[in-house]
């Protein structure tokens, strides 16, 4: 773990992700990251800290036979950060239509949980690397 985040962040992110999987009692958190502004090293004072993240479902849910909709994001905010977790099957779409955000999520040092699921998504990241996605961030960085 960097030591760029202040240890009230990354304890209140873990407590986070366990209340959504305990809450849920099916998602599993794969991979979460403090994004935003504290990714760019951009944040102010006034900043709040944004966590993302990837959650998967239970095999039975996947394959079942009788479609129920699931959500495919989870999200919510308290007093320190906001939070937003993607399905896998969200975030492989949004890495597919390169996704900067998502993209530079995997990307990202500030990491507070990374199961072996979560090391694959991230190699899988490394093949969204496209023109598009290079335009993507030049226009983020020009309007800087």
């Amino acid at each position: 773990m960097p030591d760029l985040l202040p240890f009230e962040v990354v304890a209140t992110s873990k407590e986070l992700l366990a209340e959504a999987e305990a809450e849920s009692g099916v998602l599993s958190v794969e991979f979460a990251a403090i994004t935003g502004s504290h990714s760019w090293a951009l944040a102010t004072e006034e900043s709040d800290i944004d966590m993302r993240g990837v959650f998967g479902r239970p095999l039975h849910q996947i394959l079942a036979l009788q479609q129920i909709l699931y959500p495919d994001t989870w999200q919510g905010a308290c007093d320190l950060l906001d939070w937003q977790l993607y399905e896998v099957a969200k975030t492989l779409g949004m890495l597919c239509a390169a996704n900067g955000n998502v993209v530079q999520m995997f990307y990202n040092p500030l990491v507070i949980r990374c199961t072996e699921w979560g090391v694959r998504l991230r190699e899988l990241a490394k093949l969204c690397l496209t023109k598009r996605l290079a335009r993507y961030f030049l226009g983020y960085a020009m309007s800087q």
